[in-house]
């Protein structure tokens, strides 16, 4: 298997990193400046990201099961489809990111910034989003089921067909939420 991280980076940080075996081995990427990069499709599994810079990478299909995304710089990053499960993403800065279709079954986003990501399709069944910053978020036909909401800020984000049966939502902020009509 031989993986290319194409880095845009600012300045003079740009250019390609090539990994090659059968397991890409990220333990070294712990707060690494990695801006840009192209790692849609690859299995990240386990990976450690934490703090890391990741500005615009395209991780559109990566495997990131149970990766340490702790503090990471994701924001306007194309998630889309990716594999999150019980990925930690604590205080991870996902602002603007898509993550459209993505799995993040028992993810941990509790303090992420999320606001303005693109969550539409997204399963976050049992996910930790507690004071989560989901501000104009889109969020329609999610799966939130059994998720923790615990005083995250929803306001102005698109709740349209998302499932919140047994989310716990004590304290989240809705105002200006878009929300499915009331019958």
């Amino acid at each position: 298997m031989l993986i290319e991280i194409t880095t845009s980076g600012v300045g003079n940080r740009k250019g390609n990193i090539i990994i090659s075996g059968d397991y890409l081995d990220l333990k070294t990427a712990v707060e690494t400046y990695m801006a840009g990069a192209n790692l849609a499709g690859a299995n990240l599994s386990l990976a450690d990201f934490s703090g890391a810079n990741l500005i615009g990478a395209n991780l559109e299909n990566a495997n990131l099961c149970s990766a340490n995304l702790c503090g990471a710089n994701l924001h306007d990053s194309n998630l889309c489809g990716a594999k999150l499960r019980r990925a930690n993403m604590m205080d991870a800065d996902l602002s603007g990111a898509i993550l459209c279709g993505a799995n993040l079954e028992n993810a941990n986003l509790s303090g992420a910034n999320l606001t303005d990501a693109d969550l539409s399709n997204a399963w976050l069944e049992c996910a930790d989003l507690e004071n989560a910053n989901l501000q104009g978020a889109n969020l329609k036909d999610a799966d939130l089921f059994d998720a923790i909401l615990k005083n995250a800020d929803l306001r102005s984000a698109n709740l349209t067909g998302v499932n919140l049966e047994d989310t716990e939502m004590s304290g989240a902020n809705l105002l200006g939420a878009i929300r499915d009509p009331i019958d």
